[in-house]
């Protein structure tokens, strides 16, 4: 039996406002985020993408560089180029609370917790304000949902709608294939008369539509970005499958050159990081220690270990929110709970039980198999929001608080993103390893000799072009795994090999202190670069030249000259 949408809602709800005040809040945090966080690595590279575009690239779909392109057309750097994302955040929210206001919920407290749920946990924040594939498959996910919602409510002439949500999900990240069973699921659960019409089968047809630029893109590139994908997702992240007119780097040998440069800084012999001296364990500060333990934890990559990872991954997902969570669920063992078979229809439960179990359950058992990242699976929490507000009825006041939380505890990484307040150890401080000195590495006078310049990683590539606009620098392939700079390397690498090897030299910029065997080249030259907490970058020709101030480096960056071998 189809169900009609039914407008009028239980016990007062019908004339419960739509949640501007809420949407306009979330706005203006989205603004201020967006304005006062650095840019990421990622962010860097997919603000790259913005200036080159195309209808597909090495490591993903197109979308998330159409996303950064429209936000440089408001200039170069406003909003660190997060003006669309933050546009995408607020119509994702207002589909979002349109979608839950169709859950009917007996009392209207229910229905703002649900909106509270589905906006306030750190996924969402996070989604809302930085540019990332998965900004892209949380705003199509949730219109997909919503459409999918309104058709499976009476309306089924919007799968033609939904299908094309997918085909733009599709466009930003490929796991918006999960979409596909989920409403299958939700067709066989509550809406098999649906099957028997054109409409879904019409919307499916629209979504491969819209999806096709890429595909044609991906036939003509030898299906790369589907095979980086699947080599990412079992884990294979260093394979290159690409190869450029620049040589391989390979690693040194002792005795070679690269060797004795990197002497001069420090003995080259592997060094154990966990059989560290007991003294300098106690060096570290109680956070730190707590930090090592959680880092000690994390050691080992059996299924048991991958799987909790997984885990607790999403449950981190919902901050503050998961204690009123657990509170909640021990009250409902103790208090019997009221029958709720009027609440939410039926199609639209299957829907939503659908989009919470799939993601979980496909992104589970890939970690069994390999490591899989947390934010694989974060569309889950679109689905999962109105379930909780449902069946456990957290109390509204505590949901507030607790996602009042979430927003100043992400308030607190950005104050200390530009401001550090507490002193953490450099090996822990992922943070600051993702935004701090960058900018003065661009600027250093050592990079603005005019001699070719190279990277080892693709996002330090990234961050030296986004701050500095006309530093002309690539990636050398074979030191870390390759990318969009490797793979269309006349675009972003500044010079050929036959004009490197007609240059006096040029510059290789790693973290690694065993300078890399680039064939048909020898390093002659070394240069240690310092990023220190202090705000300042200090350069070092070796280990035993005297600093002139105290630098406590956050990390080290090495930069090589090399010169065409005899």
């Amino acid at each position: 039996m189809d169900h009609k949408i039914d407008t009028k809602f239980h016990e007062g709800i019908n004339t419960v406002k739509f949640p501007g005040r809420l949407l306009l809040g979330f706005a203006l945090f989205y603004g201020l985020a967006a304005n006062f966080f650095p840019i990421v690595q990622d962010e860097a590279y997919y603000y790259n993408w913005g200036k080159h575009l195309a209808l597909g690239y090495f490591d993903h779909p197109p979308a998330v560089a159409w996303v950064s392109w429209f936000s440089q057309l408001f200039g170069p750097h406003f909003l660190h180029g997060r003006f669309a994302t933050i546009l995408m955040g607020v119509i994702s929210l207002g589909f979002m609370f349109r979608l839950y206001r169709l859950c009917s919920f007996p009392k209207k407290e229910q229905f703002y917790t649900a909106c509270i749920l589905g906006a306030g946990n750190a996924g969402a924040l996070v989604c809302g304000f930085l540019t990332t594939p998965d900004a892209i498959i949380m705003f199509a996910w949730t219109l997909a949902l919503h459409e999918a919602a309104v058709a499976m409510l009476g309306a089924p002439k919007r799968w033609l709608s939904a299908g094309a949500a997918v085909g733009l999900g599709l466009l930003g990240k490929y796991t918006m294939l999960l979409i596909g069973p989920v409403f299958l699921s939700s067709l066989v659960f509550a809406g098999k008369r649906q099957l028997g019409t054109r409409w879904p089968y019409l919307g499916g047809l629209i979504a491969l539509l819209v999806f096709s630029p890429n595909l044609l893109w991906n036939h003509q590139n030898d299906w790369l970005t589907w095979r980086f994908q699947l080599k990412h997702g079992l884990a294979q992240q260093r394979a290159q499958l690409v190869a450029g007119q620049l040589p391989s780097a390979q690693k040194a040998t002792e005795g070679s050159p690269e060797m004795e440069l990197a002497s001069l800084f420090a003995s080259v012999q592997s060094e154990d990081k966990d059989s560290k001296p007991a003294d300098e364990q106690k060096k570290l500060g109680p956070f730190d220690k707590l930090l090592a333990k959680v880092k000690l934890l994390s050691k080992g990559d059996s299924v048991f270990k991958r799987f909790s990872e997984f885990i607790s991954g999403q449950l981190v997902f919902w901050g503050a929110l998961l204690f009123v969570f657990i509170g909640s669920a021990l009250l409902r063992l103790r208090v019997r709970t009221r029958n709720l078979s009027d609440s939410i229809p039926r199609p639209l439960k299957g829907l939503l039980i659908s989009a919470c179990l799939w993601p979980l359950g496909v992104f589970g058992l890939f970690s069994l198999n390999g490591k899989v990242e947390a934010n694989w699976a974060a569309m889950y929490l679109i689905g999962t929001a109105p379930l909780i507000a449902h069946y456990l009825r957290p109390n509204l006041r505590l949901c507030v608080a607790a996602a009042c939380g979430n927003l100043l505890l992400i308030g607190g990484v950005i104050t200390y993103s530009n401001k550090p307040f507490v002193k953490v150890n450099p090996g822990f401080d992922r943070l600051l390893m993702e935004t701090h000195g960058f900018r003065a590495l661009s600027y250093l006078p050592e990079l603005q000799s005019g001699k070719p310049l190279y990277a080892d990683k693709f996002q330090l590539v990234s961050m030296l072009r986004y701050h500095n606009q006309g530093l002309q620098v690539g990636q050398w392939p074979g030191i870390t795994r390759a990318s969009e700079y490797v793979h269309n390397e006349t675009l972003w690498n500044p010079f050929g090999l036959e004009e490197l090897k007609h240059k006096d030299s040029f510059y290789l910029l790693t973290s690694d202190k065993i300078p890399p065997v680039l064939p048909g080249f020898e390093a002659f030259g070394i240069k240690q670069i310092q990023d220190c907490r202090e705000g300042y970058l200090h350069v070092r020709s070796s280990q035993l030249e005297p600093t002139e101030r105290a630098c406590e480096a956050l990390r080290h960056w090495y930069l090589l000259e090399y010169q065409k071998a005899e």
